[in-house]
């Protein structure tokens, strides 16, 4: 498995990383051509020398934050690079909720993947992953609207909500019981909420 500041490949022209994986090095050995910044405290970052296609959008890793209002344009912006023969880098903060979102709506739509199939492709080739409840919400409404299913719901659990499609959760619940999945359910949030802050104080 690899590291939480690892860069993961998910097609020969998409990557997905948080913004503690971004240098030089790393941009080159990918061949990075484009950038999609899908942080708002990460609006003024500045990239290596050498990376000028950009596209900053500011989205907010917050479950009230609408996720549809910004999907159509990051993953229209992915399917460019795309076809133009590019590699694209997919960052937020932690590489955990909203670039994973985009992530798993570019490979709804455009790689016709179930929603489910599309989080267990992101999952295999990073581990850290977790988009906020309202995000899952949109990305349901997303693959309906796109696919006329859906493969992902959302239910209750005894620690709040959960996703369905986190087969590895269950096992851990079955394995440990439901100590495991509170620690879970606070410890992931908390973790994010830190990175933030950390980024957040770096920058300003």
């Amino acid at each position: 498995m690899k590291g939480f500041n690892s860069v993961a490949q998910l097609r020969e022209y998409l990557f997905l990383s948080g913004v503690a994986s971004i240098n030089e090095h790393r941009l080159k050995k990918y061949g990075i051509t484009h950038v999609l910044n899908t942080a708002t405290e990460l609006k003024d970052f500045q990239y290596p020398s050498g990376i000028t296609n950009i596209l900053r959008v500011e989205m907010k890793d917050s479950a009230s934050e609408n996720l549809l209002k910004y999907i159509d344009q990051c993953i229209d912006y992915i399917h460019m690079v795309r076809n133009n023969g590019g590699k694209v880098l997919v960052h937020c903060i932690a590489g955990m909720s909203r670039s994973v979102s985009v992530c798993l709506a570019y490979l709804v739509k455009y790689d016709n993947m179930t929603l489910k199939d599309a989080y267990d492709h992101v999952f295999n080739e990073r581990r850290f992953i977790h988009p906020n409840q309202g995000f899952w919400k949109s990305l349901i409404i997303f693959e309906e609207e796109k696919t006329g299913k859906n493969t992902v719901e959302i239910r209750p659990y005894i620690c709040g909500w959960e996703i369905n499609v986190i087969e590895y959760e269950t096992d851990l619940r079955i394995v440990n019981g439901w100590l495991e999945d509170l620690f879970r359910f606070l410890f992931t949030p908390f973790l994010i909420l830190v990175m933030q802050i950390i980024w957040t104080g770096f920058y300003s």
